[in-house]
């Protein structure tokens, strides 16, 4: 569950509910702007996901209401309730001087989560298709997107505090990477998770959401649609048709370069300005983006 499922007050209660009724297990992720129904949602919640994007004055900054003091009080219920804690932390240039900072706020307030990760700010949440393969950038992405040189910037920053990389659940979504064993396609490689966007689509991956849904839980059977979906298989190695051979066809198509695998022959043609694609210097390096989904331990950045 995520979007902000707080703003759906009772009937997110009653959701929650049925599912484990049914004996299902919820991941809520949140913002954890209010704490009106934690005592009701928490019990039911086996692992919560909450968005900080930096210390008190940048978390408020990036999200347009002073909600800090809240989204605290929100996680130490959340271990309180014996849920799992998840942080996540998105890197825009509104906060990226000190989204490294949240291993403090954490400290701080005793906290000790399971994991903190931090995420590149993907211009894919500003992609839509306005019809079957055509896809935009919207202006409001572009403004607050990191490079990829200044995203791998902050990257390092990381790897190189030694108090960081010393937490156990410190993690990063690298996005680009310049080790061959980085490479490839999850979905390729068998793993499975799904996303439910607002209008029923359904994906096996975030870099596939300007794409028609793989299927929609609002049309027919639910538990059809699921099925369908999980069962998918590539029809061929050639993920993205065009000559990316078991690398992200998704960032494929939107960095270009012809360099999305280890194993490219041929070049997309990219959906992004040249300024945010990684320099001439990186690709010398060997750096290419990598699956978005892809978690690394800070740890073992080096």
């Amino acid at each position: 569950m995520g979007g902000e499922p707080l703003a759906l007050g009772d009937r997110l209660v009653d959701l929650m509910r049925y599912i484990k009724s049914q004996g299902g297990r919820i991941h809520l992720l949140t913002s954890g702007y209010t704490l009106k129904y934690a005592d009701q949602i928490l019990p039911l919640t086996d692992a919560v996901f909450v968005s900080l994007d930096g210390p008190e004055d940048t978390h408020n900054f990036t999200r347009g209401l002073p909600i800090f003091s809240t989204a605290i009080a929100f996680i130490k219920k959340a271990v309180g309730y014996g849920c799992k804690v998840r942080i996540g932390t998105v890197v825009s240039r509104l906060n990226v001087a000190n989204a490294h900072k949240v291993v403090d706020v954490l400290k701080e307030n005793g906290i000790t989560p399971n994991s903190l990760c931090w995420m590149n700010m993907s211009p894919t949440g500003g992609l839509f298709a306005a019809e079957h393969g055509d896809r935009t950038v919207s202006g409001a992405a572009l403004v607050n997107y990191l490079s990829a040189d200044e995203w791998l910037a902050f990257v390092e920053r990381l790897a190189n505090d030694p108090a960081i990389a010393a937490l156990p659940w410190t993690k990063v979504e690298s996005a680009f990477s310049n080790k061959p064993e980085n490479f490839g396609c999850e979905l390729l490689q068998g793993k499975r998770r799904v996303m439910v966007m607002s209008d029923g689509g359904m994906y096996l991956c975030p870099m596939l959401t300007p794409l028609p849904a793989q299927a929609n839980i609002l049309q027919g059977d639910p538990v059809e649609q699921l099925v369908k979906l999980l069962s998918w298989e590539p029809v061929s190695p050639d993920a993205c048709g065009d000559g990316c051979l078991g690398g992200c066809p998704g960032y494929a198509q939107l960095f270009g370069q012809g360099r999305c695998d280890a194993r490219c022959a041929r070049t997309c043609d990219s959906k992004i300005p040249a300024h945010l694609q990684l320099s001439p210097e990186r690709l010398v390096q060997g750096f290419r983006p990598i699956c978005p989904c892809r978690t690394v331990r800070v740890a073992d950045l080096k």
